[in-house]
């Protein structure tokens, strides 16, 4: 589902936020057009959300290729995959 935040007093939309049980965001997905290449600044796109959204993980795909990340002591730790749902919210 798509969703709104604010960052730096702009209006910004999510692409997909999916929540854990408890009702925290789990998951925060940023979807690109698979001509579009994921770059630098795609990634701070969905740095910059990821940090008002505070998901456990956070996926950047454009159909062809999918990065998955995880915040670990102050820095993004990049994932070999992305987890299903039951290994993300035990993990």
């Amino acid at each position: 589902m798509e969703s709104g935040l604010k960052y730096n007093e702009r209006q910004k939309r999510t692409d997909l936020v999916a929540y854990g049980p408890d009702m925290l965001p789990l998951l925060l997905v940023e979807c690109k057009a698979p001509e579009v290449k994921i770059t630098q600044k795609t990634f701070s796109q969905i740095a910059s959300y990821f940090s008002q959204v505070k998901a456990k993980y956070m996926v950047l795909t454009n159909g062809v290729d999918h990065f998955c990340f995880r915040p670990k002591a102050k820095a993004l730790s990049f994932e070999e995959s992305i987890p299903d749902y039951q290994e993300a919210i035990n993990g």
